[in-house]
């Protein structure tokens, strides 16, 4: 008995049709096939497709990882891990791990996925990963 292999079509859309390539990768963000076509980096362990979505979260991790950098550099010398910043930090941001100062570091209502269902919790968070909640929280 011979089994049948089933080529996997890319996910991708073009108006009201999907693309009917042949998928080259599973996008690390969206879940869904792409094509080469559709695709917008195959390298380095990573799959992204070339959706709005996943590109904007592509790039705001480019940024997050050199911020956390910086910060981490900054909490290396005891200080707040805001540029230019020189109070001793007095909290840790829930998001990036950083140590900030009271000024920079606030507690706020942060909505959650849990086991798919939004939930409500307090958390700390510096400015910079309270802006980028947005991005993350699109699907």
């Amino acid at each position: 008995m011979a089994t049948r292999v089933r080529t996997v079509t890319c996910q991708a859309k073009g108006g009201l049709f999907r693309c009917k390539g042949t998928a080259i990768g599973l996008c690390q963000y969206c879940g869904r096939h792409f094509c080469e076509q559709h695709a917008e980096l195959v390298e380095d362990h990573q799959s992204v497709c070339s959706r709005r979505n996943c590109v904007a979260k592509r790039r705001d991790l480019v940024k997050h990882l050199a911020y956390k950098e910086a910060v981490f550099a900054r909490n290396a010398a005891k200080h707040c891990g805001i540029e230019d910043c020189r109070h001793s930090p007095e909290g840790v941001c829930a998001r990036c791990r950083g140590f900030f100062c009271g000024r920079h570091a606030e507690t706020r209502d942060e909505v959650i996925l849990v086991n798919g269902v939004r939930t409500t919790r307090m958390a700390t968070l510096c400015r910079h990963c309270w802006d980028r909640r947005p991005i993350w929280t699109r699907t």
